[in-house]
């Protein structure tokens, strides 16, 4: 059975800024390096799924991985 690794991680994004295209993916992109950054226990896994719950002025990620086969 794969070994899953779940991170939780915030992003302060304000609604406004979705207006600018491509905006909230490189934000994304910048979070998950962010997330690789700090546990480089990580390496050797995948992304698979992300979790979003938005606020008024961040969303609450939650990246899921799995373990590399």
């Amino acid at each position: 059975m794969q070994k899953q690794v779940t991170i939780e991680h915030s992003l302060i994004f304000k609604p406004e800024d979705l207006e600018e295209e491509g905006a909230f993916l490189e934000a994304l992109r910048g979070a998950l390096c962010e997330v690789r950054s700090v546990h480089p226990q990580l390496q050797g896994y995948r992304l698979i799924d992300i979790g979003f719950l938005p606020r008024s002025d961040v969303i609450f990620l939650r990246f899921y991985f799995a373990e590399e086969i």
